[in-house]
């Protein structure tokens, strides 16, 4: 009788125990630009989806020499789950975003993801060949 009650409390203490791992575990769902992106326009927005609500600690927007790309960021005194900032006119290369992010049970979650832009592709339209010095 000692060992079922005994067992009880360690397979109570075990569910709880996962109960809360499995709440404390947040995901990033969603990137805008996608993770490994290769763009032929400027991103307008960065935008970050988590699985659940959390605060964004820190956010970095860094290119390919890592110099700083500037976009308004300031850490959030709330929680939410979606994330938003314009962005400025990209220059051609790759990008690395590093997020650091705070759940609601104060467990602090970080990543990053790269994407890369290739360059505003500009269509070149071809003027038909001038017929105005033909003769008939």
């Amino acid at each position: 009788m000692k060992i079922l009650k005994t067992l009880k409390i360690v397979s109570a203490i075990a569910v709880l125990l996962m109960a809360t791992t499995v709440s404390a575990h947040v995901d990033l769902t969603e990137t805008v630009p996608a993770d490994e992106a290769m763009l032929m326009q400027s991103p307008t927005m960065l935008k970050l989806t988590f699985s659940g609500p959390v605060r964004m600690m820190k956010l970095s927007l860094t290119d390919a020499e890592k110099n700083a790309v500037k976009f308004g960021f300031t850490p959030s005194a709330t929680t939410a789950s979606e994330f938003e900032w314009p962005l400025p006119s990209f220059k051609s290369g790759n990008y690395q975003v590093s997020w650091i992010v705070m759940g609601e049970d104060g467990h602090k979650m970080s990543g990053d993801y790269g994407f890369m832009f290739h360059g505003d592709m500009k269509m070149d339209v071809k003027q038909p060949a001038s017929h105005n010095s033909h003769q008939h």
